[in-house]
This record gives structure tokens, C-alpha cells and sequence, in this order.
């Protein structure tokens, strides 16, 4: 089987309705997000659910477990909604369930004891609210009943209990009722822990909206709904809110000019026959998307949730001559009204759906009775049940979620906590700014391009990728890996990051290679640091600099041993420069700031003993001072930024030396103590033991994050994971030649890995953190699927791991036949030369090579392997020893190659990458 159906389509291991087999109790549903206007799996990959609701009411239910809401019957419910969900999920039989919207129902939540007051009636009326009963039966009937949902293979959707009163207000007491609902439920940490398999749908058929004031407003949604969405981010809950429009949830107009604002945001309709001008007679599908676009024209901007629909048509005329449908809210048939319906679903491709009851699905007791799944009302196929019987198994097979990738880690512990490192791989150098609410970090890539990687985060602790805005530094030989010129351990160094008067600025040094005067001193600016940047070559060489704007003047501060500051007009061109520092010991790494009343040279001891310090003056020349003692001394954290929160609290972000994985971003707290900032737990890394620490305070909380690693090539663009060793020969490349992979011609002619062109690479993660015991660290693992197919004789295409020495085990085509090739690099070792190891295997006979990488960077040993149906594996090649070494000054790196020892004109198509098992 092919490992991009099974990586991406994922683990067959809970998989039912589309699907989750219900065989094992930790079986997890995979975790979903907005992004944009689609609901995603972290895959990326577009999702639509289609279920139904229903509510634990003995009424509702038909008394069919009891006719009591307390302790008494919660077993007795819960058992009947256990068969439901067998029922619904159970694609043996036809159903394809994968989403459940569950009514918190005001029968448990009320108190009967409690008087009812108000003019509101039936569940609109909220007077005897309970939240010790919310919070009772929490615990005792809701989420055990979430949970065995989920357990079947179903997404959950809690909404409140009952309706809105006819008409809400801001500051009403429905909204704060609302609050103090949904203050209850998003402090659950059960329901936080499940954020993204369950999500909440904050309110049920609103009619009408007023402001404050009361009176109609375009704004009135928005500041109804805007508080909820706050209190519930703010108990740490970050899975999908579902926002309700007015007109019963047929009216979002307003939301198009006054959003919620936030992330995970989508909004939740309902849609009947006779509503969005479209039932039997009139069911256009043209005129039905149009008239249902223009009501909810957040569909454009927004995943939608259409949290309620049924249909069925007339049945029968009874003597009063009223018609009766088959029992539906809705009265319409499949044919008409449906089939335009369908249209809607499918032009717009962002709509989940739930049918209003699971009696517009299954004949539930057919089911109870005889286990047999059939759709509902006879099966009529005029009727939403066979409608959605055939609507779903079809949507089943596409746009559904794959399983969450199994090797990823984030310092963020789920729990308000974090644990270093930020990210185990190779960051280092890093430099942190806050834009208003998001954060920026950059780093060094030396010569890897893209490069000066920038990473952007909402809290400190999860992090994304915003983007590699250094193209390249030079087209000269050293950097296109001409002949023996390179440019290891080199190119992009220690940048400083700043954002001024609307602009962002990097700034980096480069050393030239020999003759070729290809480095210097350069600055990238951009308004939008997701998009394109502008480089421009300054003079002068300001070594680990740290820019400074401080009101009119411009700053650098710059050096190693003697830290100097240079002012900078408007051009950046030096006005004057000045020695303020001279302590030797290989101080450098300075990033500058201006703090109060002093100024501030935050620096770095380098070495293998890497430690901090800073310096301070109330002058940007000086006098300066240091502080006593070296920060983080022996524990080999240093060189980076400092940043204020929008709460107010101070942070840094350092690197520390770890190893073969490279130089790994550490984040510390700092508190200032006599002008002076104290870093971490007064000099003592906080994660020290694997210790959790309190994250950031930003006003809010957010999702966690994971940087990707597995591509299966099938964008147009490639992964911000991705960086090619030296300059890419960009004609060699493609992802649209072969959609679906990357095909790499052979773009040079060399007898040199080090030397081939366009080697793609990625960091190696490793997935643990501080504290952990070197035996318990797992392995890290890189695959790569292969066709060969179009190699020429003299060839060399595989997977390595690089640094000194490097390995790698490959196809090589020698003689017409393609063979297994293991190589390892000579190296140097206490003065010694180690030779290198190379050795060929059995001819392979296929199109398709699998070639796999297991590394473990607590002991730094590597293995290879390779299969021919990417099932089993089989060892090739010698295990090897990782090292970090200031020849290449960079961690270890998986890398895909393809280089031609005799003549270019070869490719190789990648099919995919995975760093999974």
C-alpha cells in the first residue's frame, strides 16, 4: 500500500463511519481547525462532517429510557444514546455518521425546586438555571456521552441548553446566562483537553438582536456574541466556536461587515423548506444559492456548520384539511427542494451538516428492536433520511479527516503550562519581536535557502511558520556549489529583527569566500512579513548586530570581544561608530534596547560553555556596566532577544547548544530587579528536570501548534519545512512536471555529496523534552518513496543525514542497473582521519524505492533501511554517529538528493516524505 494513502488517509486503526472503529479505548478522532473558510484536519486537508443532533429529553427520546431527569436515570440514558451512536455510525449497514450535535438540555440543567419567573416560556425561559446542576451533569451524563460519540467515530457540537428569548440584547440577561454557560463548560478540562473534537455552538435560534442601547444595529451580533467567544478563549478552550445569526439562524448579514474576531471561528445555520425563498415550487438551485449566499455571506470567509435541517413531504390531509408530512420540521421533497438543497452543500464546499434529529436518519426502533440500521420513514426517497443515507456515504469518501501524525511535539503541556524547548530543532540564533498580537522570531540558516527562517506565534509557546525571506546572498561559485568552492558553516548569520513606523526590518552579516566577495553586510524590509522582501547591501560589516530605533536615531550595536555602536542615518549609512564594550571572552550576539531610563546590551559569552550577560547605560554610547555574574552559566543557554507581552509581562527567547540536533530555542521568563532583567528562575532554566512553567500571560488562549515535516508535494509551492543546500538550480525542480510529487533532475556533475546541487533538506525534531532520560528518548524518522525509474547510468538519488560526516543510503545506476548504495563520510576525529565507508547492494528491479532514516539524537546513532513495497523494512548500510561541528555549524538535517557522476539529464520523482513510522 502505498505509504501516501495510509500517512495522509492515515491509520486504519479507529476507522468506521469514515471511519472509527470502536476498538480501543484511547482511540482518538483526529483534531480539527479553521483556516480560512474551510474546517481542516492538521493535515490541511478540507473537511465537511454530516451527522445529526439530538437531546438527552425523556420526552424527545420517546420515554425509551425513562421519564426522569436525575441521578436515577443518567446510567439508563446514557446507555440509549450508546445504541444511537452504534446505530448512526455503522457503515456496514449504511450509516455514515461522523458528527453529533448534543443539546445540553435545560431538563437536567434547571432546578425544579427553583420558582419560574419571566415572561419567557418553555426553554427560552431561564429562571430556574442551575449552573451546580451544568456542572454535575458535566461530569455525570454530558461528556460521558461526548465522549462515547467520540468513542463511535463522532465530532461533537455542544449547544446551550434551550432557545433564545424572541429577542436578545447586549448586556441582557440571556447574555450573561450565556456567559455564564459557556464560562462553565470551556473551564472543563475534559472539554478543553478534547478542543478539537468537540466544539460549541454558543446559542440556539436567536430571533432578533439589539445593541445596548436597544435598538437594531449591524453591530449587535458582533457585541452579543464577541464577549462568549472572549470568555471562553480566555479559560483556555481553543477548539471551533459556532456563531448563530439572527432570523432563527437564517440571517448573518451583519457578521460580513462586524465579525467575530478570534480564531477557530465559524458560524452555525439552520435551513428549512419555505426559507432563503426556496421549497417545492420554488427550488431553482441557481436562485437557492444565491438567496442562501446572500443571508449568509460569511460562507465566503468562514466554515459553516448547518446545525439544523429535515425534510419530508405531504403524507397525508386530515379532516381539518391541514396536510402532515412524515413528521419532519420541514415540509419538502428530495426531488425539489432537496436537490437544490444539495446544490447549495456542494457550490459552496465548506458546509457541515446535522440533521435535527437522529429521528430524520435511522427508524430508531428498528433498530432497538432488531439491530437492523434503516433510514427513517420507510426509506421514502422523497424524505431526508434516504436523502441523507445515500448524501453521506458519498461525502464519506472525500474531504474527510485523517488521523493526527503521531511524531510531533510542542512545549505547550495542554494545561496553561509549557515545557522547554520551545522547539527541539535547530532555531538557533533567534531574535523576537511583538507586533501587536503576534510574535516574531527569526533565526540563522547560514546556507540553507530560503532562508533567516521567521517563525510567528500568538502566545510564545506554539509556533508557525511565517516565512524564509532571504532568496539568496549571491549567485557566485562558492553558493551554486561550483567545482570544490562551498559555503558550509557560512552565509546568513545571527540577524536582529525589528518593526518600525510600519515596516519590518533583518538584518545579517555574510563572510566572503576567498576571492569571490560574495558576503557583506545586508538588511531585508518588508510591510508584510509573510510575503515578499526587499534585500540591500549596506556598508560596513556590523558583526551579530542588534538594530535599535530608538524615536529619530537609529542604533547598531555590533562586534565580538570589543562591542561597538554605530548610529545610522536615515540610509543606513554610519554616521559615527564607538567602542562601549571591551571584555574579550568572545562576547557577541549583542541585541540592543532601550528600556526605561537605561539602554541595554543584551550579549552572549560564546564557547562550548555558552552563557548571557548584559549591559547597561543611560547613554547608547556608554558608559555601560555589566551585570554581575554570567546567566545560565554550564547550562549552555545564550544569544537572543528580550520582548514585552501586551500584558505587560518580559520574556526571552535564547538558543542552547544541544547537540547533534543543532542550537534549539529555550523560552524563560524574566522580572526586573533594580533595572536589571532576571532571566529565568533567577539564572536557572525553568523547564530544568522537565519542570512545567506557567506560559506567557497575552491576554488569551490559543491552540497548539506543530511545525510540519511529512509532504506528499502535492502544492505548487514548497513547505516552509523545506531549504536547499546552497542555491537551488531552480530549472532542475518541479512540482507541476508530475503533479503529486517533486521531481529533482540531476542539476550537477560531481563525485561529492557535499558538493551536489539542489539537495532539499529539513531539521531533524526530536519529540521530547528538557529533563528527559537519554534512554527514553524516542527515535526520530524520516521516509522518503521514490520512482527511479528515469536515472541514468552513473546517478546517485537517496536519503541522508547531514552534518560531519554525513550518510546516506541511496540508488545508485551503475552499468545499466539500478543498486542499493550506502555511503559515510570520511571525518576528522582528535586529529585522526576517519576513512570512508561505501559499499553496494543487490541490483533493484522495481520502479519505486523506499528508503528510510531512523536517528536518535540522545545517543547520535543512525540507521538506514530501505523496502520494495514500503511495508517491510530491511537494514542496509553501517550504523553511524551524528556529531555537530563547526565545519558545516549547523544541526543535522534530513535531506532528499539526486546528483549525476557522469552526466546530468536523470531525474527522480519524490512521491512523498514522511517523518512518521
Amino acid at each position: 500500500m502505498e505509504l501516501r494513502r495510509i500517512l495522509f488517509s492515515g491509520a486504519t486503526l479507529c476507522l468506521s463511519a469514515f471511519g472509527f472503529l470502536a476498538s480501543a479505548q484511547d482511540c482518538i478522532l483526529p483534531s480539527l481547525r479553521v483556516d480560512g473558510r474551510y474546517l481542516k484536519d492538521t493535515h490541511g486537508n478540507i473537511v465537511n462532517l454530516h451527522g445529526v443532533m439530538d437531546t438527552p429529553n425523556p420526552y424527545f427520546n420517546n420515554y425509551r429510557w425513562g421519564n426522569r431527569c436525575d441521578d436515577s436515570t443518567v446510567d439508563d440514558c446514557l446507555d440509549y444514546f450508546d445504541k444511537i451512536f452504534d446505530a448512526v455510525t455503522d457503515s456496514t449497514q449504511g450509516a455514515w455518521c461522523n458528527i453529533f450535535r448534543l443539546h445540553l438540555d435545560p431538563c437536567w440543567t434547571n432546578d425544579p425546586k427553583k420558582p419560574m419567573t419571566g415572561k419567557d416560556r418553555g426553554e427560552a425561559n431561564i429562571s430556574r438555571y442551575s449552573r451546580a446542576r451544568l456542572e454535575h451533569y458535566m461530569q455525570s451524563l454530558y461528556f460521558p456521552m461526548a465522549k462515547s460519540a467520540m468513542f463511535h467515530g463522532l465530532y461533537v457540537v455542544m449547544r446551550p441548553p434551550g432557545v433564545c428569548p424572541e429577542t436578545i440584547q447586549v448586556g441582557d440577561e440571556y447574555q450573561k446566562y450565556l456567559i455564564d454557560v459557556w464560562d462553565m463548560v470551556s473551564s472543563d478540562d475534559s472539554i478543553k483537553k478534547y478542543c478539537g473534537q468537540i466544539s460549541l455552538e454558543l446559542a440556539n435560534e436567536p430571533i432578533r438582536c439589539l445593541d445596548s442601547e436597544g435598538k437594531d444595529s449591524p453591530a449587535a451580533l458582533h457585541d452579543f456574541f464577541q464577549p462568549i467567544v472572549d470568555k471562553i478563549r480566555a479559560n483556555g478552550y481553543t477548539g471551533v466556536l459556532w456563531i448563530p445569526g439572527t432570523g432563527y439562524q437564517s440571517r448573518y448579514e451583519s457578521f460580513a461587515t462586524h465579525p467575530i474576531e478570534g480564531y477557530n471561528i465559524g458560524y452555525a445555520v439552520h435551513t428549512y423548506p419555505g426559507w432563503y425563498g426556496a421549497d417545492d415550487k420554488h427550488c431553482n438551485e441557481e436562485d437557492f444559492i444565491k438567496q442562501w449566499g446572500k443571508q449568509v455571506p460569511v460562507v465566503d470567509s468562514n466554515p459553516i456548520l448547518i446545525s439544523e435541517t429535515d425534510w419530508s413531504p405531504v403524507k397525508s390531509t386530515g379532516p381539518d384539511g391541514k396536510t402532515r408530512n412524515f413528521g419532519t420540521w420541514g415540509t419538502a421533497s428530495t426531488s425539489k427542494w432537496g436537490k437544490a438543497f444539495k446544490a447549495v452543500l456542494d457550490h459552496y464546499g465548506n458546509i457541515s451538516v446535522t440533521l435535527t434529529g437522529v429521528a430524520d436518519y435511522i427508524d430508531i426502533d428498528t433498530f432497538l428492536v432488531h439491530k437492523k440500521v434503516v433510514p427513517a420513514f420507510g426509506g421514502d426517497p422523497e424524505c431526508c433520511a434516504k436523502a441523507c443515507f445515500d448524501w453521506y456515504a458519498d461525502y464519506a469518501k472525500v474531504n474527510r479527516p485523517q488521523p493526527d501524525f503521531k511524531y510531533r511535539r510542542t512545549a505547550d503541556n495542554g494545561d496553561g503550562t509549557f515545557t522547554n524547548p520551545l522547539i527541539n530543532a535547530d532555531f538557533p540564533d533567534p531574535d523576537i519581536i511583538r507586533v501587536g498580537d503576534t510574535y516574531y522570531m527569526v533565526s540563522t540558516t547560514m546556507f540553507y535557502f530560503p532562508g533567516a527562517t521567521i517563525l510567528k506565534s500568538k502566545d510564545l509557546v506554539n509556533w508557525a511558520y511565517c516565512s524564509n525571506p532571504l532568496k539568496q546572498i549571491s549567485n557566485s561559485d562558492p553558493f551554486n556549489l561550483v567545482g570544490e568552492y562551498n559555503h558550509y558553516s557560512k552565509g546568513q548569520w545571527a540577524a536582529s529583527l525589528k518593526y518600525h513606523n510600519g515596516k519590518f526590518y533583518l538584518h545579517f552579516v555574510a563572510f566572503s569566500k576567498d576571492k569571490f566577495n560574495d558576503g557583506g553586510d545586508f538588511l531585508l524590509t518588508t510591510d508584510d512579513p509573510a510575503k515578499e522582501w526587499t534585500m540591500q547591501k549596506l556598508d560596513g560589516f556590523y558583526y551579530d548586530s542588534g538594530l535599535l530605533f530608538d524615536g529619530d536615531e537609529t542604533y547598531i550595536a555590533h562586534g565580538i570581544g570589543d562591542i561597538f555602536i554605530t548610529q545610522l542615518d536615515d540610509n543606513f549609512k554610519a554616521i559615527k561608530t564607538e567602542k562601549v564594550i571591551s571584555v574579550g571572552n568572545g562576547c557577541e550576539g549583542s541585541h540592543m534596547y532601550h528600556i526605561g531610563d537605561y539602554y541595554y546590551i543584551y550579549a552572549t559569552y560564546g564557547g562550548t560553555e555558552g552563557s548571557q550577560t548584559i549591559f547597561r547605560s543611560k547613554s547608547p554610547f556608554g558608559p555601560y556596566e555589566e551585570h554581575e555574574g554570567r546567566i545560565f552559566e554550564k547550562q549552555h543557554i545564550h544569544q537572543g532577544g528580550l520582548v514585552e507581552t501586551q500584558t505587560g509581562e518580559w520574556w526571552t527567547i535564547l538558543f542552547k547548544d544541544a547537540g547533534s540536533v543543532g542550537r534549539i530555542p529555550y523560552l524563560e521568563p524574566v522580572k526586573w530587579v533594580d533595572g536589571w532583567p532576571v532571566l529565568g528562575n533567577e539564572g536557572i532554566d525553568v523547564s530544568r528536570g522537565g519542570a512545567k512553567y506557567k506560559k506567557p500571560d497575552v491576554g488569551c488562549a490559543y491552540p497548539k501548534a506543530y511545525l510540519p515535516t511529512n509532504d506528499d508535494f502535492n502544492d505548487k509551492v514548497l513547505g516552509m519545512q523545506w531549504q536547499w543546500n546552497h542555491n537551488p538550480d531552480s530549472s532542475s525542480w518541479s512540482l507541476t512536471e508530475n503533479p503529486g510529487h517533486l521531481r529533482l533532475y540531476t542539476a550537477s556533475v560531481t563525485d561529492k555529496f557535499e558538493q551536489a546541487r539542489n539537495t532539499l533538506t529539513q531539521r531533524i525534531h526530536g519529540f521530547y523534552s528538557e529533563g528527559t532520560d537519554a534512554a527514553d528518548c524516542p527515535d526520530s524518522y524520516a521516509t522518503v518513496c521514490l520512482d527511479i525509474s528515469k536515472m541514468k547510468n552513473g546517478d546517485v538519488c537517496g536519503l541522508s543525514v547531514f552534518q560531519d560526516p554525513y550518510a546516506f543510503i541511496g540508488i545508485k545506476k551503475i552499468g545499466g542497473k539500478k543498486r542499493l548504495y550506502y555511503y559515510r563520510s570520511a571525518y576528522e576525529n582528535h586529529k585522526t582521519t576517519i576513512p570512508h565507508v561505501d559499499y553496494l547492494g543487490e541490483p533493484i528491479k522495481g520502479k519505486r524505492i523506499y528508503l528510510r532514516s531512523k536517528v536518535n539524537l540522545a545517543t547520535n546513532k543512525v540507521n538506514f533501511y530501505y523496502s520494495l513495497d514500503g511495508k517491510e523494512y530491511v537494514p542496509f548500510g553501517e550504523e553511524s554517529k551524528m556529531r555537530f561541528t563547526l565545519k558545516i555549524f549547523t544541526g543535522n538535517r534530513f535531506c532528499i538528493f539526486n546528483y549525476a557522476t557522469k552526466k546530468t539529464g536523470g531525474y527522480v520523482d519524490v512521491d512523498w516524505f514522511s517523518t512518521e513510522l
